[in-house]
């Protein structure tokens, strides 16, 4: 390698009028603080294509692993701990940030399988690159699974407070209202890297299992109140 390229390497690519670009120890800052995205910041996106290695690097000596979706345009950081339990089928999901692994709430395992239902179902249509879905329809999809005859307005708060955690968690991304005032939210391509085909085998088999819990105790319910309709004619 030349002394140029060496240079380069080091503090950052160089452009073809002298410019100096962005440095490597730049995009390393950038994914510590969370995932970089190709669609947010496309100088950035090119400078740690053309960087990757030396960014690799970097991330190496602080016992990181820089994993590149050039595809689905985005990028992170992964600990060695992380990249060891990888084959690991609990219900467990590392964010997107460099933080601990945290245990999902039943709340949560059921919207991050449905939104990775979704992404996964509108990849194969092939009608676009972004899935939006507004705030009304994340809610109708979490309202089978919370009691048919418990309060409404709690449970959209319940439900309100998930898709603000997925959020956080960068799974869901909040878009500006539309023109007709429709809260909307955009599904991140993240979740594919991060709900593995085991993990939602694992999330699906307790949906199920919750599922058949529900039902049995809904028809307890009715048979429940159809006594005490008897009872009280």
């Amino acid at each position: 390698m030349s002394a140029e390229n060496e240079e380069q390497g080091a503090e950052g690519a160089v452009s073809a009028r002298g410019r100096r670009e962005i440095p490597a120890g730049t995009i390393l800052a950038t994914l510590l603080n969370g995932v970089l995205y190709a669609d947010r910041d496309q100088s950035l996106w090119n400078a740690m294509l053309n960087l990757r290695s030396r960014v690799s690097d970097l991330a190496g000596q602080l016992g990181l692993k820089l994993l590149v979706f050039e595809d689905d345009g985005f990028a992170f950081l992964k600990t060695d701990e992380q990249l060891q339990e990888e084959g690991d089928s609990s219900v467990t999901v590392h964010p997107p940030r460099l933080m601990a692994r945290r245990q999902l709430s039943f709340e949560m395992s059921v919207l991050l399988v449905l939104l990775r239902q979704r992404l996964m179902e509108f990849e194969s249509e092939g009608n676009g690159t972004r899935l939006i879905l507004p705030l009304s329809e994340l809610t109708e999809m979490m309202q089978i699974y919370y009691p048919a005859d418990g309060n409404r307005l709690k449970t959209e708060r319940q439900i309100g407070a998930c898709i603000k955690k997925a959020e956080e968690m960068g799974f869901l991304r909040k878009l500006r209202q539309s023109a007709a005032g429709v809260e909307r939210y955009e599904v991140m391509a993240i979740l594919k890297a991060f709900m593995t085909g085991d993990t939602i085998a694992a999330l699906n088999e307790k949906l199920e299992k919750y599922s058949r819990y529900a039902q049995q105790k809904a028809e307890r319910g009715r048979r429940g109140k159809a006594g005490a309709d008897y009872e009280e004619a």
